[in-house]
């Protein structure tokens, strides 16, 4: 860590706890301190956040208090969803105890958006977290270089773009001369530059847009020059983004030395992705994991595709199709509660994802460790009702370099259509001969296959790309 960096984690971010209301570097210090603790520890803490929390949505909040919550049979509340929190926002979802410190924040998933309101301590904790993260890729909580390429535009344009200059001196020089320095919008954007420049050192970047291979590499060369340039040691974007980079730093052979680590901006990399991101990028990707509605919900360190959940953040629970929790090593759909939203309570929340339990703690409750496998909506179901899941797709197709997107469409139980977007047309019938064989033996109940060759393919209004749709 650099001189500076060490006066910031050390000296300036302790001194500014002192003389305001943020509290986000000691969180960020006790959610570090709180990993290397005992499971039962860690338990421990979750039921006496789990039990605060739901103390005060069942007095606080309409939704909850008619619904008659029981704080001490957490697993007997009915599980939530979008509609839970739309159907009655805002009124009837958030706290009756408005402090004025609410914020709006929009959750843009592929399965529309929603709005959560959260207040200041819930934004102290995704502050901590941001830095949690960062610490676990590169060993340092701040002054890292990075680079972001978010998945949607609006994660830019609504993030970034308010009025005056983006560089921090020139922004308080704006805000001195118009006289408008200690107002709350310009310390906002003072205190989100901070954050950006000085203390994360973070460059965001608009999205790639989709278009042919030949049309794209002007925007991806542009990146991958602007990541050596910079000094970039740390990127972070869409896996698609990260694959369609790794892919043309093959082709044109550039190397960055000094990229260390990349990260997901949501979605999905199976193992094969991640191999051919790693392979050329010239760096170890970092799972990290986390959605719109809470925030970060785990990191990635020592395997490739387990995610260990941040117990400060959130409570896990891994639920079958009766909604009861499924057995360590088995498959279900990811629910969530967060611990620190106390303006507008996520509680056994299905967030759509599916995942594996790799490991619940010591009292066989919540999970520690999960393997993510994708949006429960990519599933495929067999006619024995088990899984086919997205990344096993990625796998079976993303083991072919030619291959940089695909979509599987399921048209009917037994016909479903196969869309690809290669890079060399050459050995396309080859390889999809292959690609079709394998998908046949994953799902033999489809008796045939259709091959269709795409020049792209559109994301969803996210931004993220899905690999399965199914009518």
């Amino acid at each position: 860590m650099a001189a500076v960096d060490r006066f910031l984690a050390s000296v300036f971010l302790p001194t500014l706890e002192r003389f305001s209301s943020t509290r986000f570097w000691s969180i960020y210090r006790e959610m570090d301190q709180l990993r290397h603790s005992s499971s039962s520890e860690r338990h421990q803490r979750i039921q006496t956040k789990l039990l605060h929390l739901l103390s005060q949505a069942r007095e606080q909040v309409p939704y909850w208090q008619q619904l008659n919550i029981s704080e001490s049979n957490h697993h007997a509340i009915p599980l939530s969803n979008k509609a839970t929190y739309t159907s009655t926002f805002p009124d009837g979802i958030t706290s009756k105890q408005s402090n004025g410190d609410w914020q709006y924040l929009s959750s843009a998933g592929t399965t529309g958006r929603m709005t959560v309101v959260v207040n200041f301590v819930k934004r102290d904790y995704l502050r901590a977290a941001e830095h949690l993260n960062l610490k676990l890729a590169t060993g340092s909580p701040v002054g890292v270089p990075a680079i972001d390429i978010p998945p949607s535009a609006c994660n830019v344009v609504c993030g970034f773009a308010d009025p005056g200059p983006e560089p921090l001196l020139s922004y308080l020089w704006w805000g001195i001369k118009r006289g408008t320095v200690f107002s709350e919008d310009v310390m906002s954007g003072l205190r989100g530059r901070f954050e950006r420049q000085v203390l994360l050192k973070r460059t965001v970047l608009l999205p790639f847009e989709s278009a042919p291979w030949t049309q794209m590499v002007s925007e991806l060369d542009a990146c991958l020059a602007k990541i050596k340039q910079d000094n970039i040691q740390v990127l972070r974007a869409l896996p698609h983004f990260l694959l369609w980079l790794a892919t043309r730093a093959e082709q044109t052979g550039i190397t960055l030395p000094r990229l260390k680590k990349v990260m997901p901006y949501g979605g999905l990399a199976s193992t094969e992705m991640v191999l051919r991101i790693e392979s050329g990028l010239g760096a170890r990707f970092v799972n990290v994991y986390g959605t719109g509605e809470v925030g970060s919900i785990g990191c990635g360190t020592d395997d490739i595709n387990g995610i260990d959940i941040y117990s400060e953040m959130v409570c896990v629970e891994v639920v079958g199709d009766d909604g009861l929790p499924v057995r360590e090593g088995e498959i279900g759909q990811v629910v969530v509660t967060d611990l620190n939203n106390f303006a507008m309570p996520i509680i056994r929340y299905a967030i759509g994802d599916v995942a594996r339990v790799l490991r619940y703690d010591d009292a066989g409750e919540f999970a520690e460790s999960i393997e993510v496998y994708g949006r429960q909506q990519e599933c495929i179901k067999s006619p024995e009702n088990d899984y086919v899941t997205p990344a096993q797709l990625q796998d079976a197709v993303f083991k072919y370099k030619n291959i940089i997107n695909f979509k599987f469409e399921v048209i009917t139980p037994t016909l479903a259509k196969l869309t690809l977007v290669v890079l060399n047309g050459k050995n396309f019938d080859f390889e999809a001969e292959l690609i079709i064989s394998s998908l046949s033996e994953l799902m033999p109940w489809f008796k045939r296959i259709k091959l269709k060759k795409a020049d792209f393919l559109l994301p969803e209004s996210s931004g993220k790309y899905l690999c399965v749709k199914q009518k």
